[in-house]
């Protein structure tokens, strides 16, 4: 993820810890990503070796694998526990996800869990892609366009 994300802060204390009590002499690196559907798709390419992803993302990913098939990701563990988070200035009239409607809204980068999870919650909300101005920026870019005044919310 966004290497102001928790993804991205996980990773590279693993990878300090890894190096220090493996004694590796090249430490792992850790690469800041658009989140949880890149992170997958890099892992089952073989361009990653370790990936982080929210469960229900990697689940849609992952349809059609074969468990035993060699490029199926296996779990290592179960580390941060992801909570959806739909941010809105302190002064925002928008206090229910269904005041979203009509909102310059972050549903979250491409190929990112965010992105997936936000377009659940906001169909079960019953919010069509076009009932609200979407745009899709990573955790980083939506906190600059909040501050800038150009988006209303953004999920994370």
């Amino acid at each position: 993820g966004s290497e102001r994300g928790v993804y991205y802060r996980i990773g590279s204390a693993l990878a300090r810890s890894w190096r220090a009590e493996l004694g590796l002499e090249m430490p792992p690196v850790v690469l800041s990503t658009a989140g949880s559907l890149q992170n997958v798709a890099m892992l089952a390419a073989g361009t990653a070796d370790v990936a982080f992803s929210q469960v229900d993302a990697a689940a849609g990913q992952l349809e059609g694998i074969a468990p035993d098939d060699p490029a199926a990701p296996r779990a290592l563990a179960r580390i941060y526990d992801d909570v959806l988070h739909v941010v809105v200035p302190a002064t925002s009239a928008i206090t229910t996800v269904t005041g979203l409607v009509g909102a310059r809204v972050s549903v979250g980068a491409a190929d990112s869990g965010v992105s997936v999870v936000a377009r659940r919650l906001l169909d079960a909300a019953g919010i069509a892609p076009a009932d609200i101005a979407g745009v899709q920026l990573g955790l980083d870019e939506s906190v600059e366009a909040m501050a800038a005044g150009t988006i209303d919310a953004f999920f994370w």
